[in-house]
């Protein structure tokens, strides 16, 4: 039984998907932090990206280079400046009831199983608090829905019938899921959600989401560090550097045959299975670490040798550019790179 946007088809091919309008539209997105009174940082600067329906899109980058900003202002848990338009609304301008009604659409799962979950409760109850908050249905849907989510998610009744701390990590991700798809959303963002799960688990969640991805037509917004999980999981990545997106493109590209100076540092440093074998070095990164200052130039400026004493990669920000397989590379000389590559 499913509750709200029935009748959704299943996601085609990820061609058919990224032809088809989009379902999530960011332009400009900038996210600002306070530091004190006065002091204000950009953690995110400028941001432009979409999602097509059905497609699983990426976020990828170390840690601080803004991916569950982006997360957390989309979903308004913090506040943010520019356009989203979600399923043809605008949406950061939502408050109140309106965007109460509209959030059923657009659902998170966070990294922490341990943490989303509130230990007093059963499972059964977690995952119907979604149903009984918005009032769906009626009582007897309501505890119909939730066994159509057990088994949707790969949880038994008697599971059903405990709480969180009697299940594993694994399992307990499995609830964090559920109670996502309660309200039947059409996007789903997830914010590093096998991070904190033993290696072993990691895989069967992610063929889950898959799954599910291909049976009820979900939509994902996939936050993530590990490029070889994103290349495994996401029809098109974008890498977020300082701040701004540096490279968007489809997977097989960035993670085969990678444009920008970051991308391909990022890409080096991934280990490959077998442990005899190593990546061929980009051999472009200085040794410097230390991140541009925002609207100063390229953000990677400061670890990139590509920019060998260039004026414009300190004084311009570098703007999005098509490459030759279909990405988008913000970098002034990046045909240089992919010529010697």
């Amino acid at each position: 039984m499913r509750m709200g946007n029935a009748g959704r088809s299943p996601a085609g091919t990820a061609e058919e998907a990224r032809e088809s309008d989009a379902l999530l539209d960011v332009r400009g997105l900038t996210v600002t932090y306070s530091a004190s009174r006065r002091n204000h940082v950009n953690v995110v600067h400028d941001v432009d990206f979409s999602i097509s329906s059905g497609e699983a899109f990426g976020l990828v980058g170390e840690s601080g280079s803004g991916k569950s900003s982006i997360a957390r202002a989309l979903m308004h848990l913090s506040s943010a400046s520019g356009e989203v338009e979600f399923d043809g609304v605008s949406w950061l301008r939502q408050r109140g009831r309106p965007l109460r009604r509209l959030r059923a659409g657009m659902q998170m799962v966070f990294q922490d199983p341990y943490a989303s979950l509130d230990p007093r409760m059963t499972v059964r109850a977690l995952i119907r608090e979604p149903l009984d908050i918005n009032r769906i249905g009626a009582q007897q849907e309501r505890r119909e829905r939730v066994d159509e989510l057990l088994e949707l998610v790969g949880l038994t009744s008697e599971q059903g019938d405990r709480k969180p701390s009697a299940l594993s990590g694994g399992q307990r991700q499995r609830i964090a899921i559920a109670r996502a798809l309660a309200l039947d959303p059409k996007l789903i963002v997830l914010d590093e959600p096998i991070s904190s799960l033993d290696v072993s688990i990691q895989a069967q969640v992610l063929n889950l989401l898959t799954e599910l991805r291909e049976r009820i037509g979900l939509t994902y917004l996939f936050i993530v560090h590990d490029l070889v999980v994103a290349e495994y999981f996401c029809d098109r990545i974008a890498v977020l550097f300082g701040g701004r997106i540096v490279e968007t493109g489809p997977s097989a590209e960035i993670f085969g045959s990678p444009l920008h100076p970051y991308s391909r540092d990022l890409v080096s440093a991934t280990p490959l299975p077998d442990p005899t074998q190593r990546r061929p070095l980009s051999g472009r990164s200085t040794k410097e670490t230390v991140i541009a200052p925002p609207n100063a130039g390229c953000p990677y400026q400061n670890r990139c040798a590509l920019r060998n004493g260039r004026d414009r990669c300190v004084t311009e920000v570098p703007l999005p550019r098509p490459g030759p397989r279909g990405q988008l590379v913000a970098c002034h000389f990046f045909e240089e790179e992919s010529r010697e590559g």
